[in-house]
C-alpha cells in the first residue's frame, strides 16, 4: 500500500506526518517525520541565493531581515490572492507566482525525506475560497506531489483529537451522550478558523464526525499579533529614544503593515531593524505565554538598550487596544449564534496563537457556560498534519479505529447566491458539507424577456474585518457568469443549478434549462491561477533549482 502522507503547509511552519497500520496488532501508529537533525517542522520561508539555488526553512528565515528583496515569508496567504511576487537578486529581478514558491517549500519536504512523498493530503484553512484551494493544488502539481485531497484544518485537528481520546479510553467519551459537539478553535499563523463538529456513532459503532457550522476571521492570525506587538515595541523605543532613526522606523513600519511591503526608498538599515524587531516580537509573544515578562533587545544591535515588557502590557496594548481580542470574540459570537441552542460540549484549542493565556481568559469571561470545557489539543502544533495523515490512510483503503472508513468531509466556505436581474437568492449556505452539498439543487423561473439570451451569476459572499472602520463588512466575489440561449423569447421557464461533487473540495456546477434541455457544466472562476503553458514552463524551471 502506497503511503498517503498528511502535509500541513502552514503560514509560519510546515510539518508532514504519516499513519501506518500495524497489520498483526490492528493498530495505527501516527508520527511526524523528522529531518536528519531530529526536527519535525521548518519555517515556511524561501530565500533565493540566486534563481537556481534556494534555501528553505529556518536558515531562510534567519536571512529575511538582511535580504528582504530575495526572501519570501507568509507565502500561504498569497495563494489565490496574488499573481506574481517580485524577487530581486543583485541586479536581476524575476516575477514568480505564489504557487511556484510554495512548490519549492513542498519540494523541500521531499528532499528532507529522501523523495518518498509521492501522494499527500494537504491541509487548508476552513475559510479558503476556491481560488486559494486551486492555487494550493497547483503548488502540489509543480512539486510533483499528487495531492489526493485538501482537508480543512479544524477537520484534520478533530480527527487526531478523537483518535487520541479513543486510544486513551476507548469510546468512554461518548457513553453519556448520543453525540458530542466540539468547537475547534484553530488560531494559527495566518487565520482564525472555527468549526462546530458533531461526533456520534454510526450504525456499525464507528465514530462519525460531521461539520455543522464554521466561521472565523481569514485575516487574523499570529502574524497580525506580531505586527501589532512590533508596533508596541517601536512606541516604547520612541518614548525612550526620540531620535530621527526611530522616527523613520515608525514611519516606514506604518507603510509596511498597511501594504505588506516596504517602499523602494526604504533604507536597508531600516528594513533590517524592522524585520529583526518583528522576529523578536514573535519570540517574545511565545515566551509571554509562559512568563510574566520578557526582555527585548531591540533589533539585535547596540543602537538601543534592552528593556522589559510585561505580559500585562502585551495583553492591554496589543491584544485589547489592537482589537485582536475583539475580533476573536466577534468571530465566536457569530458561529455560536449560527448554531442557536445547540450545546457546545468542548472547545478544542489548536495552533500556536490559541495558547496565549489571554484568549482563554477572555473566552471564559464572555462565554461562562464554557467553563471546564476548554482544552488544548494534544500536540496542538502538529495535530493538523497528523489528522491529515489519518485521512490519507482511510483514503488509501485502510480502516482506522475508531472511524472505520468515516472521515470529516470538506464544507462550503462561503454563502453562495444565484443572481439574475433583480432576482437574488441563497443557493448554498456556508458550512454545508460535501457530499451533502452536492445533493442540493436550486431552480428558479425566468420572467418574460425581450432577449434570446439570459445571463446568470453565481456569487460568494463573506465577512471580513475592515481595519479602517474597525468593523466587519461583507464582500462578494463572482464565482461564475454564464449565458443560456433560446431561439424564442424567454417566458416563464425553469433554470436548474446543481453543485457537482468534487472529491478534492473545489467547486463545480451543472446548470440546465428545462425547456430546451441545454446544459452548461463549469468550474468556479479561476483567479490568480497558472495556465497550462505557465505550469509547463514552471515545471521545466523547477528541475534546474537546487534546494537546501
Amino acid at each position: 500500500m502506497e503511503t498517503i502522507y498528511g502535509m500541513d503547509l502552514g503560514t509560519s511552519y510546515c510539518l508532514v506526518a504519516e499513519a501506518r497500520v500495524r497489520e498483526l496488532l490492528d493498530k495505527t501508529r501516527i508520527k511526524t517525520l523528522v529531518d536528519k537533525n531530529g526536527e519535525e517542522e521548518f519555517s515556511s520561508v524561501v530565500h533565493f541565493e540566486d534563481f537556481d539555488n534556494v534555501i528553505v526553512g529556518d536558515n531562510a528565515r534567519r536571512k529575511l531581515p538582511y535580504y528582504p528583496e530575495k526572501t519570501v515569508e507568509l507565502i500561504k496567504l498569497r495563494l489565490g490572492n496574488t499573481n506574481k511576487i517580485n524577487i530581486k537578486v543583485g541586479n536581476k529581478s524575476k516575477q514568480l507566482s505564489p504557487q511556484e514558491i510554495s512548490a519549492l517549500t513542498l519540494r523541500h519536504f521531499n528532499k528532507l525525506h529522501n523523495n518518498k512523498i509521492k501522494k499527500a493530503i494537504l491541509t487548508v484553512p476552513a475559510y479558503f475560497d476556491d481560488n486559494e484551494k486551486n492555487a494550493t493544488l497547483q503548488a502540489g502539481e509543480l512539486a510533483d506531489i499528487d495531492i489526493v485531497e485538501l482537508i480543512e484544518e479544524p477537520s484534520a485537528a478533530i480527527m487526531y483529537h478523537l483518535y487520541n481520546k479513543y486510544n486513551d479510553n476507548g469510546l468512554d467519551f461518548l457513553k453519556d451522550h448520543d453525540n458530542i459537539n466540539y468547537l475547534v478553535f484553530d488560531f494559527g499563523g495566518g487565520t482564525l478558523d472555527l468549526s462546530v463538529i458533531k461526533v456520534e456513532l454510526d450504525s456499525e459503532g464507528n465514530v462519525k464526525p460531521t461539520v455543522l457550522a464554521k466561521g472565523g476571521d481569514k485575516d487574523l492570525g499570529g502574524n497580525t499579533i506580531d505586527k501589532r506587538f512590533t508596533e508596541l515595541i517601536i512606541k516604547f523605543l520612541k518614548r525612550r529614544n526620540n531620535d530621527s532613526f526611530i522616527s523613520k522606523v515608525e514611519e516606514e513600519f506604518k507603510h509596511y503593515i498597511e501594504n505588506d511591503s516596504f517602499r523602494s526608498s526604504t533604507s536597508d538599515e531600516v528594513k533590517e531593524f524592522i524585520l529583526n524587531l518583528k522576529m523578536m516580537a514573535e519570540e517574545a509573544k511565545i515566551n509571554l505565554s509562559k512568563n510574566k515578562s520578557e526582555t527585548i533587545i531591540p533589533g539585535r544591535t547596540n543602537r538601543y538598550s534592552s528593556f522589559e515588557i510585561r505580559r500585562q502590557d502585551f495583553e492591554e496594548e496589543v491584544l485589547e487596544n489592537g482589537n485582536i481580542s475583539k475580533r476573536v470574540i466577534e468571530a465566536l459570537y457569530s458561529i455560536l449564534e449560527s448554531i442557536g441552542d445547540l450545546e457546545v460540549h468542548q472547545l478544542i484549542l489548536v495552533g500556536g496563537s490559541s495558547q496565549i493565556p489571554h484568549f482563554k481568559e477572555k473566552i471564559l469571561k464572555e462565554f461562562p457556560r464554557l467553563k471546564g470545557r476548554i482544552k488544548s489539543s494534544i500536540n496542538y502544533t502538529n495535530a493538523i498534519a497528523k489528522g491529515a495523515a489519518i485521512l490519507g490512510t482511510i483514503k488509501s483503503g485502510k480502516n482506522i479505529e475508531p472511524f472505520g472508513s468515516n472521515r470529516c468531509h470538506n464544507t462550503i466556505a462561503h454563502d453562495i447566491y444565484i443572481e439574475h436581474d433583480d432576482y437574488k437568492d441563497l443557493f448554498i449556505e456556508k458550512g454545508l458539507q460535501f457530499p451533502e452539498a452536492a445533493k442540493k439543487s436550486s431552480s428558479f423561473k425566468i420572467k418574460h424577456s425581450l432577449d434570446t439570451k439570459i445571463k446568470i451569476k453565481l456569487k460568494e459572499e463573506y465577512e471580513y474585518y475592515n481595519p479602517i472602520y474597525n468593523k466587519r463588512d461583507k464582500k462578494e466575489k463572482v464565482i461564475k457568469e454564464f449565458d443560456f440561449y433560446h431561439p424564442f423569447f424567454y417566458t416563464d421557464e425553469e433554470i436548474k443549478i446543481k453543485l457537482k461533487e468534487n472529491e478534492k473540495g473545489t467547486l463545480s456546477f451543472l446548470a440546465s434549462h428545462s425547456s430546451t434541455g441545454e446544459e452548461i457544466s463549469f468550474d468556479s472562476k479561476k483567479l490568480f491561477q497558472l495556465e497550462d503553458d505557465d505550469i509547463k514552463e514552471a515545471e521545466k524551471n523547477m528541475k534546474n533549482i537546487n534546494i537546501s
